[in-house]
Parts: structure tokens; sequence; C-alpha cells
């Protein structure tokens, strides 16, 4: 039986919204800024995955797939990346970002970087929240999450463009 993902979508907190909470206003970089300062420490960090890894000009010509899922499980190589990290996440819907903690823990964090929870949704349901319909290929996502064996200390963090809205994976409690 496949497990059951929830999926947290979260937005980031708007101009007047940080001006009525008394907290000053993030902008798309600082708001990663923090969150890859957060992941990148060791023990935050268990692994990064491109959804869909950049193929050879040759491959696309004789029309084979992409690799679905390229995982990068050394925290030294991703903090040698850090600046392409933060260009996908600018970008959005490219990498998976796999946190040793649990997804109370990890909405916590983001809560205190001036995000909010928006909705909560199984993952496939197709409702609000719901991250396969921004994939083209919703398959090699899916492909990918099964792949990743997260326990329930551990969540998958997603953004969307410009960080606004980050989505949390995370196994669905019993």
């Amino acid at each position: 039986m496949a497990r059951r993902l929830l999926v947290i979508e979260l937005d980031a907190l708007g101009f007047l919204q940080a001006e009525r909470a008394g907290t000053s206003y993030l902008e798309e970089g600082d708001y990663i800024s923090r969150f890859l300062e957060f992941v990148l420490q060791e023990q935050n960090f268990r692994e990064l995955v491109w959804v869909e890894a950049s193929q050879p000009w040759w491959s696309i010509l004789l029309g084979r797939g992409g690799t679905p899922c390229r995982i990068e499980r050394s925290l030294e190589a991703a903090r040698r990346s850090r600046d392409d990290l933060g260009r996908a996440c600018m970008k959005g819907w490219q990498l998976l970002f796999v946190v040793n903690k649990a997804l109370l823990e990890t909405t916590e964090f983001l809560a205190t970087a001036q995000y909010r929870v928006v909705t909560k949704t199984d993952l496939g349901s197709g409702k609000a929240g719901d991250i396969l319909p921004h994939f083209p290929t919703r398959s090699r996502v899916t492909e990918c999450l099964q792949s990743l064996q997260v326990d329930s200390n551990q969540t998958v963090v997603l953004f969307a463009h410009d960080a606004d809205p980050v989505f949390l994976i995370a196994q669905q409690e019993s």
C-alpha cells in the first residue's frame, strides 16, 4: 500500500500583513536566504532532490525524457552550490529539500520566517494546495516523492516561484 502524504501550503506575509503583525517585510531573496541557512545546517540537512535533473541537448533532440530525481546527499556539495539552490528556489518547482525536522517543527520555523499555513490536503487530491497540478509530468514528481524514505521526523520542502508559496510534504499522521 502506498504511503499517504500530506501537503501543507504556506504563504509569505505581504507588506501590509507584516506591518500589522509588527514585523519587517521580507523580500523573496530574504526568505530563501533564511531557509537555506536553516536547511544547510548539519542537524537539519538530509538531502536535496532536483525534481527533473538537467539533461544533455542531444538527449532532448533524441526525444529521451529527463532523469527524474537527481539526489544530493552531501551537505558540503549542497553548501558549495548554495547560489544555484537560491536561484532554483526563486524559479520554483525544481528542488525538494528533505530536512531532519518533523512537520510541526518545520512549520514553526517557517512561521518565524513570516509564513502562515493556508491549506492542508492530501498529495494527488486535486484540491487547493495539491502540488501535482503544477508539474507537467506528475508521475515523475510522485516517483521522486515515493522513492524518498521520509519518516515522521522528516519533512520535504518545495518552493514555488519567488518563494511564495512554500509547500511542506510529510507522511500522513495516523
